[in-house]
């Protein structure tokens, strides 16, 4: 026989942020993996019905709005979104980060129960790409001296 698996302990160990939060402003979060230290610097139990702060409190400023629309467009058309923002952090970083998620419906009433999903830190990505897009932007500008 074999031995049992603990999905619970495969949760709480991956690198990224799962949660389960009401569709509210504040998102709201009921559950918050582990993984929300490493991507946040905040423990888990801080964001759990907003006990020391709400996870829109940690969305940027220049985010917060569009983060808002997606998932609302998302909602109402009931398909997942797919999501990339950044957060600051509890040392008052910066990080990118990717998020997919969808949302849960009651059987009966077809309401929106929760919205359920992850998220996880694409920093390294988005600094490449950046990197690649300056890259790109500086040989444009060498090719454009030479016709001249």
């Amino acid at each position: 026989m074999g031995e049992t698996i603990d999905f619970q302990s495969i949760i709480q160990t991956l690198p990224l942020m799962i949660y389960r939060c009401k569709n509210d402003r504040n998102w709201t979060m009921e559950f918050v993996s582990e993984g929300a230290f490493c991507l946040t610097g905040r423990k888990p139990s801080d964001f759990i019905n907003n006990k020391r702060l709400a996870y829109a409190d940690i969305i940027h400023p220049d985010h917060k709005e569009i983060v808002w629309e997606k998932v609302q467009y998302a909602v109402e058309n009931r398909i997942a979104f797919h999501l990339t923002y950044m957060i600051i952090t509890a040392e008052g970083g910066e990080k990118w980060v990717m998020e997919e998620g969808y949302g849960l419906y009651s059987k009966d009433t077809r309401e929106l129960i929760a919205i359920e999903g992850y998220i996880t830190d694409i920093s390294k990505q988005k600094a490449k790409e950046f990197e690649l897009f300056d890259r790109v932007q500086y040989l444009e500008k060498q090719l454009k001296n030479r016709e001249v």
